[in-house]
């Protein structure tokens, strides 16, 4: 309980107040329901049903984003995997540390984002990403990658990010230097995987910059995932170790 206590008093003082994410995040992602087989005709037709009003709610025409869930984010599988312009021992990201976009599947991001803001919708992105993640090594090639990263998510028009914990980014003080607050990120940090004593370290050092964690794993549209998405919140509250760690990373 003691180490608790200190841990929740040092996130005061260096969490940011920049106005933005003072709620949890409302919206889809791509993830759960399509995985990998994704593109942006299909993203732009998400985009177009979160505003679709079809539906009565108290006798008046209702769209998602009329409720509140006004995020539409894309999640993995939009970069360019093994893609030839790729550098030495990576597959995304080339020698400058620019992501490489499958433009086949995406051919104009900023179309994208553009068309989500027309509709007064949010668009989310994705990064430290977990298919065919790229593993930066030293410090100057990880910050590298992050700086890049997030010129191309404001290049984009892109306004939340979802950073997952697969790839070598998990210096979340680097990201938050270069976001300079300009936008929300919620850090994806996988409470039944191991990781590694870097991305430990890295939580610890910046996670405060970035509110919204998701502690359990991937969910499906399907009742049986439910069942243990339920299970596992039950244990996790019956458990005060487990407590500490989620009010540590969200508090």
């Amino acid at each position: 309980m003691k180490a608790f206590t200190i841990l929740s008093l040092a996130t005061v003082a260096s969490a940011n107040d920049n106005g933005l994410a003072l709620t949890p995040p409302q919206g889809w992602r791509s993830w759960n329901l399509f995985g990998n087989n994704v593109n942006q005709q299909l993203i732009m037709s998400i985009m177009k049903g979160m505003t679709d009003r079809s539906n009565m709610v108290d006798g008046k025409p209702t769209s998602l984003c009329d409720l509140g869930y006004c995020d539409v984010g894309l999640d993995d599988n939009w970069q360019d995997c093994g893609s030839k312009d790729a550098a030495f021992g990576m597959h995304y990201h080339d020698k400058e540390g620019n992501p490489l976009v499958n433009y086949k599947r995406f051919p104009d991001f900023k179309n994208m984002t553009d068309y989500a803001h027309t509709l007064g919708l949010t668009s989310g992105w994705y990064g430290n990403n977990c298919d065919c993640s790229d593993h930066c090594i030293t410090k100057a090639e990880c910050d590298m990658q992050i700086k890049q990263d997030v010129a191309a998510h404001h290049k984009y028009g892109f306004d939340s990010w979802k950073l997952d914990g697969c790839g070598g980014e998990t210096d979340l003080v680097a990201f938050n230097k270069y976001t300079l607050g300009t936008f929300y990120c919620y850090f994806y940090f996988y409470f039944f995987c191991q990781i590694n004593r870097s991305l430990k370290l890295s939580i610890a050092a910046g996670w405060q910059s970035y509110p919204y964690l998701r502690l359990l794993l991937d969910s499906n549209p399907h009742y049986s995932c439910l069942v243990i998405l339920q299970n596992s919140l039950t244990n996790l509250s019956s458990s005060s170790s487990h407590i500490a760690i989620t009010y540590t990373l969200q508090s």
